[in-house]
């Protein structure tokens, strides 16, 4: 809800951030955008994931998210109610979000890279997992007083207990033999930011891992 907003403004960020990457500017509108999609508000929801996009280009995974919960979302015809109630209402989700995706995707193609600058650190086609890794494995931590008692009611259950302690097994041999940190920000010579010295120091060996 409103609460999540008060991330765009967390002390951490300011007031030096915003003057350097985009990421934090497109936080707030990120947001806005998933919090009037499912309230149905989808011109609003539109437009905020416009704005986000705009400021950081990656941003459109955001808009394309909120687009996939209004689609889901959208209201079912009552008793009475014609076919073209249903096709109405299903344009209205489509184009408060199609345009902003059909206009990156002829960017992408005109630009040659998602990102505005330094297209060859961003190229098409390529896809990094380290981040995503990264925070999937941070997420327990971070969220540690919601874990815990999640955790303790799904060990309640010997069949959830045993699909648990499989995930984790499974997920931990993936992330130790398979994991790789090949993303070209992330290297020895941005090791100035605490993310990179993590990945590094996580790119170590195995056991790292």
């Amino acid at each position: 809800g409103w609460r999540t907003l008060q991330l765009a403004a967390l002390p951490l960020f300011l007031p030096y951030a915003p003057l350097v990457y985009t990421d934090i500017p497109a936080i707030a509108p990120s947001l806005l955008c998933l919090l009037m999609a499912p309230k149905g508000r989808h011109g609003r929801a539109g437009l905020w994931g416009l704005l986000a996009v705009l400021l950081r280009q990656t941003s459109i995974v955001v808009l394309l998210a909120a687009a996939c919960i209004a689609w889901l979302e959208r209201p079912v015809p009552g008793e009475g109610e014609s076919q073209s109630w249903r096709l109405r209402s299903s344009s209205r989700v489509a184009l408060a979000y199609l345009p902003t995706l059909l206009g990156f995707t002829l960017f992408v193609g005109w630009n040659g890279g998602v990102s505005v600058g330094e297209q060859d650190m961003h190229p098409v086609g390529t896809l990094h997992l380290v981040n995503v890794t990264l925070l999937f494995a941070l997420l327990p931590l971070l969220f540690l007083p919601a874990v815990v008692p999640a955790w303790r009611a799904a060990q309640a259950s010997s069949k959830t207990r045993a699909g648990l302690w499989t995930a984790v097994l499974v997920g931990g041999m993936l992330l130790a033999f398979s994991w790789s940190n090949d993303h070209p920000y992330n290297q020895l010579e941005f090791q100035f930011f605490l993310h990179n010295q993590l990945t590094l120091w996580a790119s170590a060996d195995w056991l790292h891992r």
